[in-house]
């Protein structure tokens, strides 16, 4: 039975011959498949327009392959690192055929010759019927990226291409992710943000719970965010349509409450620049230390206290 290491072809192709495979590792169980099943994992990789037979043993070749699912109809292979188990077991699918490597129970177990292959690499024979690993993956796993998904794989050159969840915002145009046989995965500038706003440089996230200042103002960090800064007349003025539309109150960042009567942004000690406050106001009636869009006052700048529960409105800079 032959093997072919097609990962390598270009490199390699002086080389590599077919490979024996009952001098890699284990002879093919095939009493060990399951028909119209599949395991429901991450493929470590992916080969098309291959039978089952030959997926079994490039699973067999592979240093990191436990299993392998097989599609009948569209002739891939997908190779897994891991096995079937109670908490993970398989599901019904027509099109598939779930194969395991019976004998192997770690990559350790995965022998080429006189040595083992580590879990990028594959077991190959060379034209002087040496045999021998040669690294055919990246040496890394994929980065993860907050929010998003891998949406599309290549395995000769090795890539990934990243995008969004549903309702997140892509920022950045480096997606894609390049990677040599056994080196590291070039940087990832692409992030996914959350749902929200765009305004000049900024996105502005709306809180649907009502929180009190500090809670919100907690709840904002935690999104790398901070409460909002309004900086100038503009940001007001869309930041007021904004408050129309979510129709009630809300905690916008700023506080006196370090110094009475000297109004700051949480995120700063000097005093704010610009303000709008609406008619009479701030009038700190009952110690109100905690800057609102105010809905009875038409949007404009009320004191509050900081106690009291609104929602809020996150901003985060996107220079």
């Amino acid at each position: 039975m032959l093997f072919y290491a097609t990962e390598v072809l270009l490199v390699f192709l002086s080389l590599l011959t077919f490979i024996e495979a009952s001098d890699i590792c284990h002879k093919p169980d095939w009493n060990n498949n399951v028909n119209g099943k599949k395991l429901p994992e991450f493929p470590i990789k992916i080969f098309e327009n291959i039978g089952p037979q030959s997926c079994f043993k490039e699973c067999q070749a592979h240093g990191n392959c436990f299993s392998a699912n097989y599609d009948r109809k569209q002739l891939t292979c997908q190779l897994l690192d891991k096995k079937k188990n109670e908490l993970k077991p398989l599901i019904d699918d027509e099109n598939f055929v779930y194969m395991e490597m019976t004998d192997t129970v770690s990559a350790g177990g995965k022998t080429c010759g006189d040595v083992l292959c580590n879990n990028y690499s594959t077991c190959i024979r060379t034209s002087s019927k040496k045999m021998t690993c040669i690294e055919t993956d990246c040496a890394e796993p994929y980065p993860v990226l907050n929010n998003g998904i891998i949406s599309d794989r290549t395995f000769g050159p090795i890539s990934a291409t990243y995008s969004c969840s549903p309702g997140f915002t892509s920022v950045g145009s480096g997606n894609r992710i390049t990677c040599r046989p056994g080196g590291k995965w070039s940087a990832l500038s692409y992030r996914c943000e959350p749902p929200g706003v765009w305004f000049d440089n900024s996105i502005y996230i709306v809180g649907l719970t009502k929180e009190t200042w500090t809670g919100a103002q907690n709840i904002c960090m935690n999104k790398g965010a901070k409460l909002v800064v309004i900086q100038n007349e503009q940001e007001n003025e869309f930041l007021r349509r904004l408050s129309r539309d979510i129709g009630e109150t809300v905690w916008v960042g700023g506080t006196d409450s370090t110094e009475e009567g000297r109004w700051t942004w949480a995120e700063s000690t000097d005093a704010m620049s610009f303000t709008a406050w609406g008619p009479n106001q701030p009038n700190d009636y009952n110690n109100q230390d905690c800057l609102s869009l105010y809905m009875q006052y038409n949007f404009t700048w009320v004191d509050r206290d900081c106690l009291d529960t609104y929602k809020y409105i996150c901003e985060k800079n996107l220079q």
